[in-house]
């Protein structure tokens, strides 16, 4: 490949680019920026779910990680009531107060 090769194929891609541009804006369509930016935000989730837990597991901060590790949780929950997964009950178990202990071991 030489230099004048690939600026060749440079610029066809430079003025494909500009048809593409040129197109776009002919129809007069108004951009659904909500849309995209929803689409953005479903196809990031992932990442910021990521992001919470490393915050709950490695932030300097005390106040950072009690936040991030009580968002978890209640998503956990949230997501257990409405599917009725067996979390729920861990959770209702772990939150329960405890009974006395009785005063005689032998009862």
């Amino acid at each position: 490949m030489t230099d004048e090769s690939l600026m060749a194929e440079l610029n066809a891609y430079a003025e494909a680019l500009r048809q593409e541009f040129a197109e776009s804006q002919a129809h007069d369509t108004p951009a659904d920026v909500e849309t995209h930016t929803r689409d953005f935000f479903k196809k990031n989730v992932q990442d910021a779910a990521l992001q919470v837990v490393w915050l709950a597991h490695n932030s300097d901060s005390d106040s950072v990680r009690l936040r991030a590790s009580q968002f978890i949780i209640k998503e956990a929950f949230d997501e257990a009531v409405r599917e009725g997964d067996p979390i729920k009950d861990l959770m209702r178990e772990l939150t329960k107060s405890p009974s006395p202990a009785p005063l005689n071991p032998n009862e």
